[in-house]
């Protein structure tokens, strides 16, 4: 009975050591998917920007 208790209480340290293990790796997967998201946002509006300022330096050569 003592050693099934002892067995109950190492398997739940291990279950739970092993949760926590899989937190922590869903957690730095989610910061690096935010990251690279972040990333493809501040990528993409300097496109923006960059077209933008085409744009706006073929309208002024055509208008003048």
């Amino acid at each position: 009975m003592f050693t099934l208790l002892i067995l109950t209480i190492v398997l739940l340290l291990c279950f739970l050591q092993a949760s926590q293990a899989w937190m922590d790796w869903l957690i730095k997967k989610r910061k690096a998917f935010d990251q690279r998201g972040d990333m493809a946002i501040v990528a993409w509006a300097e496109q923006q920007q960059r077209e933008l300022n085409l744009r706006v330096r073929q309208l002024s050569h055509s208008k003048v």
